[in-house]
């Protein structure tokens, strides 16, 4: 369903987190530095796992839209809880909008 997931494939530009982390905080200067970036949109908005609010080793996933000025870094949306809720949703429930369990497409 084209979503990407930053470190699984070689051919993006991004191919590994630590390249990412470094553009989207070093040469851009504009993520929290707590935000781990994993999942580009391809429109400069990135999912992360947003590490200063990491508890008991789980951290929530935030949406991190690139052309926004957050005054706070608390208005951030907090898209999923963790990174199970969101695999769930983003790579399963919205690939079997389209596709069938057998890979399939759904007509």
């Amino acid at each position: 369903m084209d979503t990407e997931i930053v470190g699984l494939d070689k051919n993006l530009k991004w191919a590994s987190l630590d390249i990412l982390y470094h553009e989207e905080h070093k040469l851009y200067k504009m993520m929290p530095k707590g935000f781990l970036p994993f999942s580009p949109d391809g429109y400069g908005n990135h999912y992360c796992l947003d590490l200063s609010r990491l508890e008991n080793g789980v951290s929530p996933v935030v949406f991190w839209q690139h052309d926004i000025d957050y005054e706070d870094i608390t208005q951030v949306e907090v898209s999923h809880e963790n990174l199970i809720a969101w695999a769930s949703e983003v790579l399963i429930e919205w690939t079997l909008e389209y596709y069938n369990y057998d890979g399939s497409e759904k007509k």
